[in-house]
């Protein structure tokens, strides 16, 4: 089992059972929506020792289980809950319920975003988006119409949710239906729209890690740094809960690495 890159020393006791994860670049290796079979085993053998699994993502749930999206549907169903529209809506995958967690755009300014995008402008429940080269597009619209929306960055979209809506919003609706104390998870993601559930000194989450792939201002939120990339960097996050729970110990198999702090002393790789 490989190792994490760690910011500091500190471990929290509390144990932790329940992960929350971004999907493209972070699950996915390639675009779009490929999950590596080797992945999928790590995300059975963690649900397999009755721990959770959220996905927390900026995709709509049309694209989610459309066409254009990942290769098999009921694969979604390993999650508990998803969190989906940079927490514009929650899906529940096995009662097959759907909760709006923000008001849709309005009719005005989808006509006049389709008019000015075409097919790259993508309608949600709650979340508009499309590529990140049609930014200055989409702006020219919000500028003529009246839309209190946030913008947000994603891997390779911007997206725009009513203000005071986020991956971090819909999480907390996530973790109230499913009577989850924040202090049990682990958040794991690799762009800005991972931002408020990454940064810890903002969450009460227990533990946040950024892939190796993530984008440094994301890794310098984060308190850990996987060694792999993607859909691998949270293969070694799982494995390491695994032991880590096995074992009952209070470490992590973590070496220190910071962008932002001097070195630290190194933690030795616990052997499983």
């Amino acid at each position: 089992m490989r190792s994490f890159f760690r910011r500091n020393t500190h471990i929290p006791r509390t144990p932790i059972d329940v992960v929350i994860t971004d999907f493209d670049s972070t699950l996915t290796i390639a675009q779009p929506n490929t999950v590596p079979d080797e992945v999928w085993k790590a995300l059975r053998a963690w649900k397999a020792q009755g721990n959770t699994l959220i996905l927390a993502t900026g995709r709509t749930l049309p694209y989610l289980v459309g066409p254009s999206g990942i290769d098999d549907p009921a694969k979604l169903r390993i999650f508990d809950m998803i969190v989906a529209e940079n927490g514009a809506v929650m899906w529940d995958p096995h009662a097959d319920r759907v909760t709006l967690l923000a008001d849709p755009p309005s009719p005005l300014l989808v006509d006049r975003l389709r008019a000015a995008l075409g097919g790259d402008l993508t309608v949600g429940y709650g979340c508009i988006s499309a590529p990140k080269t049609r930014t200055s597009d989409i702006e020219a619209v919000l500028g003529q119409v009246s839309a209190d929306l946030n913008r947000i960055f994603g891997t390779t979209s911007v997206m725009y949710v009513p203000r005071g809506v986020s991956k971090l919003s819909g999480i907390r609706h996530a973790l109230r239906e499913l009577n989850i104390h924040p202090s049990r998870c682990a958040t794991i993601g690799d762009g800005e729209n991972d931002h408020d559930m990454l940064d810890r000194s903002a969450t009460p989450f227990g533990m946040t890690v950024a892939v190796q792939n993530a984008e440094p201002a994301t890794q310098k939120l984060a308190q850990y740094v996987t060694v792999s990339e993607k859909g691998y960097g949270v293969m070694e996050l799982l494995s390491a809960l695994l032991a880590r729970n096995a074992h009952h110990r209070p470490r992590l198999p973590f070496l220190h690495r910071s962008p932002a702090h001097q070195p630290q002393t190194e933690v030795p790789e616990l052997t499983v």
